[in-house]
């Protein structure tokens, strides 16, 4: 083949399948019982088996492990100081400042600094106590000063200024040791926050000491913080340090719990105070635990109350998981039907027993009932998935003898990925067509619908014809429709028409039905477009098994 009829072709081509994709993607969709095309049938939803020593196995071998509890704390910028801050119960340290103004009898207005004995020094009444006192304290402790000396009628006004600016040594497993600006306000958080964090691997989130003169003065453990928001009662004086110490035994958890996080210990315990950190999920019923005794790996599987016994270590992995089978199904009915829309059913329901206790609609189309399936939806989107590789594949490698033939296999190429592109959009329905069977024994799987759909007396015709419509039954004769329509297009294919029933099942012996629809296909020539037996197929995929798509 030449490259003008090449060029040609794709030209063709493109129209064709352009028109026929935005024709199938509005074209019903089914899975036929009976009839997989040849494709392996949906697997049922199955119980999984558990995953949790098999993903602990693979994090351990990775050494992956969950962030600590506590790591966001860390995380986003540090409150940098602010000196324009004070809170009123500050305490007053030797450094900071007051502001005191004598007025009547007496005028007088004064910033005084708080000397090393933590008094300040009024004139002509002298020196005042304030050190330990609180900010907003001030004006009553400077009022009982002047009192002394002067009487009522000078009255006084006192107020704490900025406070002067303490230096704190953060030091031990963090992300930047060092000296940092404080108020005595400030926590042990906000100071660990402009250290960058405590070190994950290494720190001790539990064990932090605040050091003064080579005293312990007080003890943080920031598990308090996050529980009940307790933090040391303590105002930082400049020289103070905060001594992160080092990381404790710790144990990993994830899975169906609501605190995903690498846990710290104090000592040795047992699954129970992980179970209160944690705090695993209502549908939790078993755990996965890995790790080491003696220098040897171990592993158990466990229920929840036999972890809640089972005594923990360092390094330990868990992994929290349902691991029970559901003995009831929650099963939606949509369509022609009055009353409620969910009915909860036991295992091994059928959708004869579900319909047996709906209202359905006296205009539904009773003989048009179909399911729609999530495992249905799965293998469908699987198959589609595969076919479009494939054809990807062949575009992609197709041989190229000439420099116009690479230029026309160039533009075939990018044509076809954007065809790839746009039907690996589609999403199926998992349609499942009941196509006459005994509905007593058709079961039911998890998140399964019934949809009951109305009765229409309309057929429609679309694709490869002059004038697509829809139209009230009048025959079951295919050609009567098609003359409806305007009689074929040229690109017809006229050994290739659907008559598809309302549930999206293929009517076989081809005889019209009221609320059918009627699919004309294109004819396409295989001697001129390499591609066409998979896109037939794509296309044929698609229109079984998506009904519409939105956004396309």
């Amino acid at each position: 083949m030449n490259v003008a009829a090449l060029t040609r072709a794709l030209v063709r081509m493109r129209l064709v399948l352009t028109a026929l994709l935005v024709t199938a993607l509005v074209a019903p969709a089914a899975t036929v019982a009976q009839d997989t095309g040849g494709a392996p049938p949906p697997t049922p939803v199955e119980q999984a088996a558990p995953e949790g020593p098999r993903v602990l196995a693979q994090q351990d071998q990775a050494n992956q492990r969950p962030a600590p509890l506590g790591a966001d704390i860390f995380q986003g910028v540090a409150p940098s100081y602010s000196p324009q801050i004070l809170d009123p119960s500050y305490i007053l340290q030797p450094g900071d400042r007051v502001h005191v103004s004598l007025y009547g009898a007496v005028t007088q207005e004064m910033d005084l600094s708080l000397d090393a004995r933590g008094n300040i020094v009024v004139p002509n009444v002298g020196p005042i106590s304030l050190g330990g006192v609180r900010a907003g304290g001030v004006q009553a402790a400077v009022t009982a000063g002047v009192r002394k000396v002067y009487n009522e009628n000078v009255r006084v006004y006192a107020s704490a200024l900025v406070a002067a600016p303490i230096q704190v040594l953060v030091t031990g497993p963090v992300a930047r040791p060092g000296a940092y600006p404080a108020g005595a306000g400030d926590s042990v958080v906000t100071l660990l926050q402009r250290a960058g964090g405590i070190d994950p691997n290494r720190g001790s989130y539990r064990n932090i000491r605040i050091v003064r003169g080579g005293q312990v003065m007080a003890v943080a453990d920031l598990y308090e913080f996050l529980r009940a928001g307790a933090l040391p009662d303590f105002s930082f004086r400049n020289g103070d340090a905060i001594v992160v110490g080092e990381q404790g035994p710790v144990v990993s958890v994830e899975g169906t719990v609501r605190a995903p996080f690498t846990f710290e210990l104090e000592g040795p315990t047992t699954g129970s105070e992980i179970l209160m950190y944690a705090r695993p999920r209502p549908e939790t019923t078993h755990a996965a635990l890995i790790g080491t005794r003696d220098r040897m790996p171990v592993a158990t599987y466990l229920t929840i109350d036999q972890f809640a016994r089972q005594p923990v270590a360092d390094g330990d992995r868990v992994r929290f998981e349902r691991d029970v089978r559901a003995q009831t199904l929650a099963i939606r009915v949509e369509g022609a039907h009055d009353g409620p829309s969910v009915f909860t059913v036991q295992r091994g329901a059928t959708v004869g027993q579900v319909l047996a206790q709906v209202q359905v609609d006296p205009l539904a189309d009773q003989n048009s009932i179909y399911l729609r399936r999530e495992s249905v939806r799965r293998t469908q989107k699987a198959m589609l998935e595969d076919s479009l590789r494939r054809l990807e594949r062949a575009a992609l490698t197709a041989p190229m003898r000439t420099p116009g033939e690479a230029t026309a296999r160039t533009q075939e190429a990018a044509f076809i990925t954007q065809f790839v592109s746009r039907a690996r959009s589609i999403e199926p329905l998992g349609i499942v067509t009941l196509n006459g069977q005994d509905r007593n024994r058709v079961l039911l799987e998890p998140d399964d619908v019934i949809v009951i759909p109305e009765y229409s007396q309309v057929v429609t015709i679309a694709g490869e014809v002059q004038a697509p419509q829809s139209i009230l039954h009048r025959s079951t004769r295919v050609s009567d429709y098609i003359k409806a329509a305007g009689g074929f297009t040229p690109k017809a294919d006229r050994g290739h028409v659907l008559v598809l029933r309302a549930d999206g099942g293929i009517r076989e012996d081809g005889r019209v039905q009221p609320g059918d629809r009627i699919l004309v296909l294109p004819k396409m020539d295989s001697k001129i477009f390499e591609l066409v037996k998979d896109f037939t197929q794509i296309l044929y995929q698609i229109a079984i098994a998506a009904r519409a798509v939105d956004g396309l």
